[in-house]
């Protein structure tokens, strides 16, 4: 999510470097829009874990436990586990955290965490949920060059128009 209109990209990007770019060593369906992003996330990545891919899945919000957010095929990350993974990576965040100024997010950290986690397990493919914002998302790291298959737009509404603007161009900006 943003705050105060603020581009957290730097930090983002800044963090994903410090994790070795884990963004770069997976093939990425990004799913964006306004409304279904969390179901057409499960169905697509269900698909293509019944085809025989290992896929890890990145959605939001979760429910019950953080684990929910970080799925590979289907089964929730086991937070003991998720939560070892984030404390090994502790010292980057701080760093980076350290060279901006920037307080990292909680949707911020765990979206490059949770990257980090599908590039340790080697998925096949990662689908991963946009969160709020558009271009100026914290998932918004991908490039065609570098591993982005497809991008699924769900449809489009007018709404967090506070933080992203009044009028659908500025949502999808």
């Amino acid at each position: 999510g943003l705050r105060d209109n603020e581009c957290p990209f730097d930090s983002v990007n800044l963090l994903l470097e410090a994790l070795g770019r884990p963004q770069e060593a997976l093939s990425v369906v990004h799913v964006v829009g306004s409304k279904g992003k969390g179901g057409t996330s499960s169905i697509l990545s269900g698909i293509l874990s019944r085809s025989g891919l290992r896929v890890g899945t990145y959605t939001s919000p979760h429910v019950v436990s953080l684990g929910e957010r970080v799925l590979i095929d289907g089964e929730d990350c086991d937070d003991g586990r998720l939560l070892e993974h984030f404390r090994d990576h502790e010292a980057e965040v701080l760093k980076v955290q350290g060279q901006t100024g920037w307080r990292l997010s909680h949707f911020e950290a765990l979206t490059a965490l949770s990257l980090k986690y599908f590039a340790d397990r080697q998925v096949d493919l990662a689908v991963v949920e946009a969160g709020l914002g558009g271009v100026k998302d914290a998932t918004n790291v991908f490039s065609n060059a570098r591993g982005l298959r497809l991008v699924v737009v769900t449809p489009l509404e007018l709404e967090h128009t506070d933080v992203l603007g009044e009028r659908l161009e500025d949502i999808v900006a």
